[in-house]
């Protein structure tokens, strides 16, 4: 069980943010066209919101995002989703820090198109608490990669 403290310091650790977007990615696949660059700014609104993660990490990575949505929806907890989009834009600057921190440990790179791709590195032995958050972080990159930018709008009631 996450703490209001491990809470807090996750959302306020950048460092930890550029893993949590590098495990994103690798769920994602091994490149992230440019054109889709935007979904990175609600994955760290995602992971940062425990009854979100609850939410995912008790559906099946096989299930997909639509059946987090609709579990949400049966228990009344939409609300959760419509706060994405707004705690995205607050969260702004910590994904770019996160982002640009992930670029300069050489976590992802940006190639000549400007597509953002993962890169082999082995990380050091992390907390099993923050484990199960990157564990949740890969699942989503998985469900995103499996849909297109407007799926993502619409079942996450965001804009891009």
């Amino acid at each position: 069980m996450i703490t209001m403290s491990d809470e807090i310091d996750l959302i306020q650790n950048p460092a930890i943010g550029s893993i949590i977007i590098w495990k994103f990615l690798f769920g994602y696949g091994t490149k992230l066209e440019h054109e889709n660059f935007e979904i990175l700014f609600i994955v760290l609104p995602i992971i940062f919101n425990h009854e979100m993660r609850s939410y995912i990490d008790s559906t099946r990575k096989t299930s997909g995002l639509i059946k987090v949505a609709e579990k949400m929806m049966k228990d009344k907890k939409i609300d959760i989703v419509y706060q994405i989009n707004n705690n995205a834009e607050q969260m702004k600057e910590l994904t770019l820090e996160s982002i640009r921190i992930g670029l300069i440990t050489n976590l992802f790179v940006i190639d000549e198109k400007m597509n953002i791709e993962t890169q082999s590195i082995k990380i050091p032995k992390l907390s099993k608490k923050t484990e199960e958050v990157l564990k949740i972080a890969e699942r989503i990159g998985f469900w995103f990669s499996e849909l297109n930018v407007l799926e993502i709008e619409k079942i996450l009631k965001v804009r891009f």
